[in-house]
């Protein structure tokens, strides 16, 4: 009977105490400030998985702890951060590299954001998105007025208050329709992780991503 195959994460640590850590992406702001572009789910550098767990596609963001940059040996100046970009490759069951940088600022998300996000969203460009969506906003927007003008001035302050609120949520519920939940409550409360973790205490919940709202 053939050994069931072990996959892990990707591990780009050179020292055993340099540190790191991973985050599964769930959305990616390319308009967001430095460092603020990503949400998804924190993990451990090498902890095993299952496959399947994975969202489709899977996009990983790595810190693989400090990595030696100068020449003077115990000098923290010759230390920077490595930054990895990886895909989970599903046919080939393997983790592929896209991006590597080494920057102890946020400027590797500069490059890092619009990788990963036309990893998440194949095929899709900024333009295709918004020329699609236009036709639709431009519908939305005529249905909304022509129905106006039939209102009352002194009713029609609220319902455009109404709308606004609406607009809001349905905002919210489409950037965080693939967002990971914390297990637990309160202060309690902690992001799930695949496999055992070995800087933090394991917890047993595997990834099971939200169904994303239509």
């Amino acid at each position: 009977m053939p050994i069931p195959r072990e996959f892990r994460l990707p591990n780009s640590s050179e020292r055993r105490n340099a540190g790191g850590w991973h985050q599964l992406l769930t959305s990616v702001d390319v308009h967001a400030p430095r460092g603020l572009q990503f949400r998804g789910q924190v993990l451990s550098p090498g902890a095993p998985f299952d496959p399947a767990d994975l969202p489709r596609p899977a996009v990983v963001v790595e810190n693989g702890g400090s990595v030696r940059t100068g020449k003077v040996l115990n000098s923290r100046y010759s230390y920077s951060n490595l930054w990895v970009l990886w895909t989970f490759d599903f046919e080939k069951e393997e983790w592929r590299e896209v991006l590597r940088a080494i920057d102890n600022t946020s400027g590797w998300t500069l490059s890092f954001a619009p990788a990963a996000k036309r990893l998440m969203q194949p095929g899709a460009s900024e333009e295709t998105i918004e020329l699609d969506a236009r036709p639709i906003a431009e519908q939305l927007a005529a249905a909304i007025t022509t129905r106006l003008q039939i209102v009352p001035r002194e009713v029609r302050c609220y319902v455009l208050a109404g709308l606004a609120e609406h607009v809001s949520r349905e905002i919210v519920k489409v950037t965080d329709s693939l967002s990971i939940m914390k297990v637990g409550y309160g202060a309690e409360a902690t992001y799930p992780v695949l496999g055992e973790s070995t800087p933090i205490r394991a917890s047993k919940a595997r990834f099971r991503p939200r169904a994303s709202v239509a």
